[in-house]
C-alpha cells in the first residue's frame, strides 16, 4: 500500500516541474469532435449573427471546389467573400491539401478544407460571433471532423482534421447545418456553381495566397497556444512546493503530510492541472423533440387510414362477388 502511494505521489510531484518548464510540456491537440447542429428556430443562447460558410465540390472535369461566407441580417443572406478552384492533385504544388485524385469526394473534402482555412485566418471574430458550416455532403463533414473513418484519401483527410482541430466545438460556437442538394437553396446553388467553375479551370482572382505548409504551421502554433493556456502554472502558495534538498523518502513523507493536513487527495492535485472544458451542448433541443412526436403521430394516422382504406376495398370486392354469384344462380 505504501509503495503504491509513493508511485502516485511521484506522478503528482512530476507535474509542477513540467508545468514550470514549458519546453517540456507535451503538445496536446484539441480533441476532434463532430459538429453540433444549428437550429434557426431555436438558436443557441447569445448567438444572434453567426457567419455561414457554404461549400461544395464537383467531380466533373478537373474536379472543383468552392465556398462562400455569408452573414444574415433580418433573415436575408449577404455574401461576404467567396473562392473557387480545381482540386490540386500534384503533391509538389505548394497549395495542395493532400488530394491525390480528382473525384467528387476529394472535391468535397478540398472545399471543406479551404473553407476551414478561410474561417480560421480571415474571419477574425468567429470565436465570439459564431460559425455555421453549411454542407450537402455528409462524407466531407464526417471524414473531415473525424466522425467517419474512411480508408481512402487519408492524406487529404488528415490535413483537414489537423485544421479542424482548432475549431473546438466545446469551447467555441461552431455548428453545422445540413442542406439538401438540388432543391434550389440559393446559397447552396451558388457554391455549387463555384465548384463547377473550379472544375472547368476558371481562374479565381482572389485565390488563397498563403501556401499550405505555412497555414499548417500557423494551425500548429494556435494549437500550442491553446495547450499552454489550459495548463496554468501552480500558484506561489501551492502545496506542491517541496524542498529539493530532501531525500526521496523525506519528499514523499512531507508531500503526503501536506495532503493530509489540507484534506486533499492525490487525485485532487492531479485533476487541478487538467484542462477544464465547457460541457458539450445537447444535440437534441425541445423543438426537435416536438417534431419527432408530430412525425410519430402522422405515421400512426397514415397506418390507420391505410387500414381503413384496405378494409373498405376488401368489403367492396366481397360485395361484388356476392352480386355475381346471385346473378349466376
Amino acid at each position: 500500500m505504501k509503495s503504491q502511494i509513493e508511485r502516485q505521489l511521484q506522478v503528482a510531484l512530476s507535474i509542477p516541474r513540467a508545468a514550470a518548464d514549458r519546453s517540456s510540456t507535451p503538445l496536446i491537440p484539441t480533441s476532434i469532435a463532430t459538429l453540433p447542429p444549428f437550429d434557426f428556430l431555436d438558436p443557441p443562447e447569445g448567438i444572434t449573427d453567426p457567419y455561414f460558410l457554404f461549400y461544395d465540390g464537383s467531380g466533373d472535369g478537373l474536379g472543383g471546389c468552392g465556398f462562400a461566407s455569408f452573414e444574415q441580417i433580418d433573415g436575408v443572406f449577404f455574401r461576404l467573400s467567396d473562392r473557387w478552384g480545381p482540386v490540386i492533385c500534384d503533391s509538389n504544388d505548394p497549395y495542395n491539401l493532400g488530394a491525390e485524385t480528382a473525384s467528387n469526394n476529394t472535391a468535397e473534402l478540398s472545399a471543406f478544407g479551404e473553407a476551414l482555412l478561410s474561417a480560421a485566418f480571415e474571419l477574425d471574430d468567429w470565436t465570439t460571433r459564431g460559425l455555421v458550416f453549411c454542407y450537402d455532403s455528409t462524407y466531407s463533414i464526417g471524414a473531415g471532423t473525424g466522425a467517419y473513418r474512411p480508408q481512402e484519401n487519408l492524406t487529404l483527410i488528415n490535413t483537414i482534421k489537423s485544421i479542424w482541430s482548432i475549431f473546438n466545438v466545446d469551447a467555441f460556437p461552431v455548428f453545422g447545418l445540413k442542406v439538401k442538394s438540388h432543391l434550389n437553396q440559393p446559397q447552396n446553388e451558388y457554391v455549387d456553381g463555384l465548384a463547377d467553375l473550379g472544375a472547368e479551370g476558371v481562374h479565381c482572382p482572389h485565390a488563397r495566397l498563403v501556401i499550405t505548409a505555412d497555414c499548417l504551421a500557423a494551425v500548429s502554433r494556435i494549437r500550442q497556444a491553446e495547450n499552454l493556456n489550459f495548463q496554468p502554472l501552480p500558484p506561489d502558495d501551492s502545496l506542491l512546493i517541496i524542498d529539493p534538498t530532501l531525500s526521496h523518502t523525506d519528499i514523499v513523507s512531507q508531500f503526503y503530510q501536506q495532503l493530509v493536513t489540507a484534506d486533499k487527495s492525490v487525485l485532487d492535485v492531479v485533476q487541478s492541472f487538467l484542462p477544464r472544458t465547457k460541457p458539450a451542448r445537447q444535440y437534441i433541443n425541445s423543438r426537435c423533440l416536438q417534431l419527432l412526436d408530430q412525425r410519430k403521430s402522422a405515421f400512426q394516422l397514415n397506418l390507420m387510414y391505410s387500414y381503413e382504406f384496405l378494409k373498405e376495398k376488401h368489403e367492396g370486392k366481397r360485395n361484388v362477388r356476392k352480386m355475381i354469384l346471385s346473378a349466376l344462380r
